[in-house]
């Protein structure tokens, strides 16, 4: 098996990452390093993503090249979270100081205010088509779950009950959600959008934070204040601490199949400001690498659907007399790996990955690479060819075919 080399580009300022086997490799962007980052979304396959700035300019922020440029859009929002839709065209964001909830049909272009009551909301989850959102507001007294099912113009309140919820996750049809809460709390999930939940209880009465969920609903991730990030491959009925450090976590995403973890931790847990960590596993959380990133205050982080496109976000940095407030990336890496069968071998790689082509050759001393032509399919977010096994397979490549091997 062999790959062959890919264009790669470098910008100054956001930071995103592609390489699923190792740690990241971790790379500024070119957004502006004077606002203090506090969201991020991104669509399915990395390209296009969504920046929520909060002082000075409040604006949001989009790009559609993976982050090696940005445009600023709706200025003076002030948006705390961000979603978006698989394809990236649908966006939701909401507001935390008492506002409102927006979405956006046109990649963040323009934004239409939606019913949803105006609150301090805190956490928002999106389906991958866009059309099933839910969210949470604080009505001064407590924290409440809401729901739309139809791409935010309408909201109803769901039937979790009014507690300290502290964190959201959403599977890709919108179907499954959990929620959990903080103080000594556990979590609650749902599997008809929000409509019945049911506690679960056999998680530690710890203090929870952020979520994350595979496409399917099935694997979870969630991070502790003080603690560890726990693990569910049962949609959250039961819960495993894995290998992750004690830290004061603050945000965690999820590839589609659940493999591939990045979590931050926050900036000022129990009052302590001092820049931060970003870790990311490759193994559903079994193992946690340290990435080598700037020491910032990192708030906010995404993952594509395929697992090999990171990005993450950082605030308040230059007001505390550290580095610029950035928004980091990294440059492709791509993967290739081999499944087999009694009868068959298939190859596999990202998806998508834009002008790469199969290729094998039976004597990898030799200049004899033929495309393989045979039709690739789309599983678990994963490009895949399966081949029969007859014979010497030989080697496999993946070329780029706007570059020379």
């Amino acid at each position: 098996m062999n790959s062959c080399g890919h264009k790669l580009s470098i910008a100054l300022a956001i930071f995103t990452c592609i390489d699923r086997s190792a740690a990241q490799t971790w790379t500024g962007t070119s957004a502006p390093t004077d606002v203090a980052w506090v969201a991020l979304a991104s669509s399915a396959d990395g390209n296009k993503l969504v920046a929520a700035g909060s002082y000075p300019t409040f604006s949001v922020y989009v790009s559609a090249d993976s982050g090696a440029t940005w445009t600023a859009t709706t200025p003076n929002i002030a948006f705390g979270r961000v979603v978006s839709s698989a394809d990236g065209t649908k966006l939701a964001g909401a507001q935390q100081n008492n506002g409102f909830v927006f979405t956006s049909t046109n990649s963040g272009a323009t934004w239409t205010q939606t019913s949803a009551p105006q609150l301090y909301w805190d956490f928002l989850a999106s389906s991958t088509n866009g059309a099933k959102l839910a969210a949470i507001g604080y009505n001064g007294s407590a924290l409440q779950i809401y729901a739309s099912s139809d791409s935010g113009n309408t909201w109803r309140l769901a039937g979790a009950p009014a507690t300290n919820w502290n964190g959201l996750a959403s599977s890709a049809d919108g179907t499954k959600l959990v929620a959990d809460f903080g103080g000594n709390g556990y979590f609650y999930t749902s599997i008809d959008s929000g409509t019945n939940w049911s506690p679960q209880t056999n998680a530690p009465n710890i203090w929870w934070g952020a979520l994350a969920s595979s496409a399917d609903g099935t694997k979870l991730a969630a991070v502790t204040v003080g603690g560890g990030i726990y693990t569910s491959t049962d949609s959250g009925t039961n819960w495993s601490q894995t290998s992750a450090p004690n830290e004061d976590w603050i945000a965690i995403a999820s590839s589609a199949d659940g493999a591939t973890l990045v979590a931050a931790v926050s900036p000022s847990g129990f009052g302590i400001f001092t820049p931060s960590p970003i870790y990311t596993s490759t193994n559903s959380g079994a193992t946690w690498t340290s990435n080598n990133v700037p020491q910032q205050l990192w708030t906010a982080v995404v993952c594509s659907a395929d697992g090999s496109k990171l990005v993450a976000c950082s605030a308040n940095t230059t007001a505390n007399g550290y580095v610029p407030d950035q928004i980091i990336t990294s440059t492709p890496h791509v993967w290739m790996s081999m499944a087999f069968t009694a009868t068959n071998v298939a190859v596999i790689w990202p998806w998508p990955t834009q002008n790469y082509k199969l290729e094998q050759n039976l004597d990898v001393t030799t200049t004899n690479w033929v495309s393989i032509t045979n039709a690739v399919a789309v599983t678990n977010y994963q490009s895949q060819v399966t081949l029969p096994k007859s014979g010497n397979l030989g080697f496999f490549r993946l070329i780029n075919t706007n570059n020379t091997p």
